[in-house]
């Protein structure tokens, strides 16, 4: 990890730095993904599994090996066929979906039953029927036939709504107890993330249902939002539940540096904006975490930021030297990282460069990691990463990276 200054000067470069690369984000044509990386587990080989999609945000498997692809512009859902190809825009999603900047169909999350009762959770921005700037965060759920979803009902509306296009969050996740975890965003309203009567900048729990879960930390408490389920969350961009612990370890966007991965305990305060390892963009100082004891600190953070997105435990047999660690994407970084973990703590950090913004990350069933690129369409992919099987060639030019190194 690199923890960088906090000095003005350091972090004015920093800033310009950050600015040209979001600048310039998104420019990488097919030909500059790399065909292979060389890694801690020899060299990864990289494909274009499917390409011709529009800002892709989440992807899930389907039990059959089909994927369901959410584009986060204009907001459409799409069926991809296991030999690669898009489907028509599923029908019947919300008419009022809010497809700017940050806005748009995002978050994807399969029913704990999805085998019997192909649900689906979707999490979307939305704009008020009276006033198409005015949005907020949805989450909403839907029956999934051939090329339509029916039955669709919203399940959660985040509060307050602001004519602002950042910062929506938007991940989903299952516990193992089946209850469903939205993950929000601040709206960039930072001084409203403290205050514990609204849903911005939180980790939301509700049944699959919409209503509030019974034994949530919060319920019965005056003041406070009874869906909140830990709070002091800045914006996350990607959020996964740990297999072996059933914890949410969730990501979170820095404002200039101090990006973090936070693991998820009921009724815990994670700080923004009152602590984090990073400056404002006015590069006014931020407390570091342990000045802060009472509140949590992340397990690890980035400076300079990496902008992190979505994220997996790896558990395939494709990476057998990965198992049990992190695979998290990277928008500005334009990467994907491995995290080796022991227990709660990271012990080391290996950065796979691709030269594209890597939205979101997902296990296929056939151990493959896959990563989908924040382009727009006809660029936007999704890449399919395996293990080049070693040969007397590859193995030659390992010793000799290994070497250099």
């Amino acid at each position: 990890m690199t923890f960088g200054s906090k000095s003005r000067g350091g972090w004015f470069g920093l800033a310009i730095a950050l600015s040209a690369a979001t600048a310039f984000s998104g420019a990488a044509s097919a030909e500059d993904v790399p065909e292979s990386l060389f890694t801690s587990v020899g060299h990864v080989k990289v494909e274009t599994a499917v390409d011709g999609l529009n800002y892709p945000w989440s992807l899930v498997f389907l039990p059959d090996g089909e994927m369901l692809v959410s584009e986060k512009h204009p907001g459409r859902l799409r069926r991809i066929s296991k030999s690669g190809k898009i489907s028509p825009p599923i029908k019947g999603l919300p008419e009022n979906i809010y497809a700017k900047g940050n806005g748009g169909l995002q978050g994807l999350a399969l029913d704990p039953d999805f085998k019997t009762n192909h649900r689906v959770y979707f999490a979307f921005a939305e704009h008020d029927e009276d006033s198409p700037e005015n949005a907020a965060l949805s989450v909403a759920r839907g029956t999934l036939g051939e090329d339509r979803l029916t039955d669709v009902e919203i399940l959660f509306r985040q509060g307050p709504r602001f004519e602002d296009d950042r910062e929506f969050g938007g991940r989903l996740a299952f516990l193992p107890d089946g209850t469903l975890l939205v993950m929000t965003g601040d709206r960039y309203q930072h001084e409203l993330v403290q205050d514990t009567s609204n849903t911005l900048g939180k980790v939301i729990r509700i049944n699959r249902d919409g209503s509030v879960p019974d034994d949530n930390p919060f319920v019965g408490k005056d003041g406070y939002d009874p869906r909140i389920y830990s709070l002091g969350h800045r914006n996350i961009g990607g959020g996964i539940v740990n297999p072996d612990t059933g914890k949410l370890w969730v990501e979170e966007f820095g404002p200039i540096g101090g990006d973090e991965i936070n693991v998820v305990e009921p009724g815990k305060n994670y700080g923004w904006p009152l602590a984090n390892w990073g400056v404002h963009y006015t590069l006014q100082d931020i407390p570091d975490p342990p000045t802060r004891p009472d509140l949590t600190a992340p397990i690890y953070f980035w400076n300079p930021s990496v902008s992190p997105s979505g994220m997996i435990f790896y558990t395939g047999d494709e990476f057998p030297g990965w198992k049990n660690s992190l695979v998290v994407g990277g928008l500005a970084s334009q990467s994907a990282t491995h995290l080796t973990l022991q227990g709660e703590r990271v012990i080391s950090d290996e950065r796979m460069d691709f030269g594209v913004r890597i939205r979101d990350v997902a296990q296929g069933p056939d151990g493959a990691i896959y990563l989908l690129t924040d382009e727009a369409a006809p660029n936007g992919r999704i890449l399919r990463l395996t293990l080049e099987k070693p040969t007397a060639e590859t193995q030659a030019a390992s010793t000799l990276e290994t070497t250099k190194q």
